[in-house]
């Protein structure tokens, strides 16, 4: 067996500690590891490997006396060592300790505190590594290219928690495939060199950035020399600085945090490549120009701001924060709301009201919306299976809304995407009316008190275009002044049950259906009208 980087003495084997009497300069070797002893004999040096090495297991500590340090060039050109654990005792890893390891697969860092430094050139052209997560205990790299030439590492992931380390150094994450790039572990990151990820081969990468509010450079310009296309402001990012991201059109996703209590000028100014913005409920300042874009440039496709009520976020008097052709939206209870954000309608506590938005939403727990399906005499018939708790709403899709739990409002998901056609209805919005109360037309209003029913309209006042309305013609209303709220059949026997095992089943409008899955709703069978509930 042909050993590496020995000191004068070598004693192979295992060797138990009650035979081992410590000597400086004295070298071992336990399972193709070798281990040197320091100058003042109190701790062992990992030093270098033996011909054939395939796993390197580095104990915290060898017959008794602990291992604290990976000495320079350790395991350079160990071609057939595929993985390393390195323990938490470990509190330095020289220069060029595993250079051209070309095998090298995994690497895994025992959790500790006891601060670790790393070298330059540490993990030089290990061809075959995938993945690295380093320690939160890190506290400084050496000065380049402790992972460039790394061919195969498509994720680098700093653990959450450091607040030592402040640089990453030129040349780190060079010539590799990185497409996944986590910084949010750097509580106090300060210098990140646009070079640090320069030449990765992939065509994609996510970035996680720093929730830092120290750093040196823009993130543009870190990510000046990689396609970054997923960027994420992690939580405990609490300010997103001028100028943030302006002009970087690569961007096709971005993320902001819950942490997030302001928008800088320009943060996001000309970036085109984004089509959908959300915005946290936190955000209370937001600066001029922050999601727009210069004249001869294009910006952000579309905004949602999701802050629930109260004052609208503070921004400069007179001083637009976006353009005219990017879509806004946010929830109608806040007050102040700028020109060219449109306000979606927020569900309040009512057990049955009327709704209509612009933009398709997903309902909220509790809340189910049924359409008007049909009229008989003075009742209204309608359907509240087809829009269960939880499902999108289409845009422009009015409906009934019947809330099954308490509480003052009811905020729906925001999605101004229209994931479907609004299905036929015989309700409608009331700016869409043409001649309102013209041509024999009668419309009427949801009283929303019991016994709930439509109550015809008298006069224009009282028809706001943001409602929600039953138009009918004369021809059908007659001189009915109003249409109550029932879902009836005529058929009599009523029964409430949760299942129903046997069939045909049919829904109240002559659809047959599988009476194993069963949405709440009414159904007919055998002549009957049942409930589910």
């Amino acid at each position: 067996m042909q050993l590496k980087h020995l000191s004068p003495i070598i004693i192979t084997g295992l060797i138990s500690a009650s035979i081992f009497t410590p000597c400086a300069a004295q070298t071992v070797e336990n399972a193709n590891v070798l281990y040197t002893m320091s100058d003042d004999s109190k701790y062992l040096i990992v030093s270098g490997f033996s011909d054939g090495i395939i796993t390197a297991d580095i104990p915290s500590e060898l017959y008794g006396i602990p291992v604290t340090s990976i000495k320079e060039n350790a395991f350079s050109g160990a071609t057939t060592l595929t993985s390393v654990t390195i323990p938490s005792a470990i509190t330095n890893i020289g220069n060029n300790a595993f250079k051209d390891a070309t095998s090298l697969r995994s690497v895994t860092f025992i959790p500790g505190e006891v601060p670790l430094t790393i070298g330059e050139w540490v993990f030089y052209g290990c061809t075959s590594l995938e993945e690295i997560s380093l320690p939160a205990r890190l506290t400084s790299m050496g000065g380049n290219s402790n992972f460039n030439g790394c061919k195969s590492l498509t994720k680098a992931v700093f653990e959450k928690g450091n607040v030592n380390l402040s640089v990453i150094p030129q040349y780190t994450f060079a010539n590799t495939a990185l497409t996944e790039l986590d910084l949010s572990g750097l509580e106090a990151l300060y210098t990140f060199y646009p070079n640090v990820v320069q030449n990765v081969s992939s065509t994609s990468v996510k970035v996680t950035l720093s929730p830092s509010q120290t750093l040196q450079y823009l993130p543009q310009k870190m990510l000046t020399n990689i396609n970054a296309t997923e960027i994420i402001y992690p939580e405990g990012t609490s300010s997103i600085v001028r100028n943030a991201l302006n002009g970087y059109t690569n961007v096709k996703h971005l993320s902001l945090p819950s942490t997030l209590t302001t928008i800088e000028p320009k943060a996001f100014m000309n970036c085109s490549g984004i089509e959908l913005l959300r915005v946290p409920s936190t955000v209370t300042s937001i600066g001029e120009s922050a999601f727009g874009h210069e004249s001869s440039k294009e910006g952000i496709k579309c905004v949602v701001f999701e802050q629930r009520g109260g004052e609208w976020p503070a921004t400069t008097s007179d001083i637009s924060i976006l353009d005219e052709d990017t879509q806004a939206f946010c929830y109608k209870d806040i007050t102040s709301i700028p020109d060219g954000v449109t306000g979606i309608p927020v569900l309040t506590s009512a057990p049955l009201t009327t709704y209509y938005a612009a933009t398709s939403v997903t309902l909220p727990e509790g809340i189910e919306a049924a359409s008007v399906t049909g009229i008989s005499g003075n009742v209204i018939d309608y359907d509240f299976s087809e829009f269960p708790s939880g499902s999108t709403l289409p845009a422009s899709t009015p409906v009934l809304v019947r809330c099954a739990t308490s509480g003052d409002k009811h905020y729906p998901f925001i999605n101004p995407a229209a994931t479907a056609a609004p299905p036929a209805t015989n309700l409608l919005h009331g700016s869409e009316f043409e001649t309102p109360f013209e041509g024999g037309d009668r419309y009427y209003m949801l009283n929303d008190s019991e016994p709930y029913c439509f109550e015809l309209i008298n006069n224009t006042s009282l028809c706001p275009a943001d409602g929600v309305y039953l138009p009918l013609s004369s021809a059908i209303a007659g001189n009915i002044d109003r249409f109550y709220l029932d879902e009836t059949t005529g058929i009599d026997n009523t029964y409430d049950i949760d299942t129903i095992e046997y069939s045909p089943i049919y829904t109240i409008t002559g659809i047959i259906v599988d009476g194993e899955k069963l949405t709440p709703g009414i159904y007919i069978s055998k002549g009957k009208k049942i409930i589910v509930r």
